[in-house]
């Protein structure tokens, strides 16, 4: 919509549609959040019904597929997909769709995700023990391994179309 394509949508979801939406828009339109407030599941669900049928091949391709409840494939990997492998996906869905590069990159994605459980420099875990007082919990347990709370944990996903 913001590209011009005028979309069918509910009132709440066309606000959001229409225009560029961003926190200054939030704080300095009550519009805003009044649209978000009406804004729920069943004006996404009755727009990607609709969309489903569509003549944009990717819109009515994602819509389809949602509602029939084939969604995409994800992959945990330790390593990102490299540039290449990433290329090879994407010229699948070219060939397989007949789309520009731009339009097969809406049939994947990846994203990083790391987590780092414990870090002594943070806050404390504390630990009430029972004659009162409190202890940060590495000082206190015997089968804490700190160094493996401390290690920061990163996975890749690697979400993507699996072509039928």
């Amino acid at each position: 919509s913001l590209q011009g394509e005028n979309l069918f949508a509910s009132p709440a979801l066309s606000y959001f549609l229409r225009q560029a939406v961003n926190k200054e828009l939030f704080t300095n339109s009550n519009a805003a959040l009044e649209h978000f407030a009406n804004l729920d599941d069943s004006d996404l669900i009755c727009a990607i019904k609709v969309w489903s049928t569509h003549a944009d091949l990717v819109l009515s391709t994602l819509c389809r597929d949602f509602t029939n409840r084939r969604l995409f494939k994800v992959e945990v990997n330790s390593e990102l997909l490299t540039d290449s492998q990433m290329e090879q996906r994407l010229m699948q869905y070219m060939t397989h769709f007949n789309v520009s590069r731009s339009e097969a990159a809406y049939f994947v994605g990846d994203e990083v995700v790391s987590t780092d459980t414990y870090s002594q420099g943070d806050d404390n875990i504390n630990v009430l023990l029972k004659n009162g007082s409190v202890r940060d919990v590495a000082d206190v347990s015997d089968m804490l391994n700190i160094q493996v709370l401390t290690k920061k944990v990163e996975k890749h996903f690697f979400c993507h179309y699996k072509i039928r």
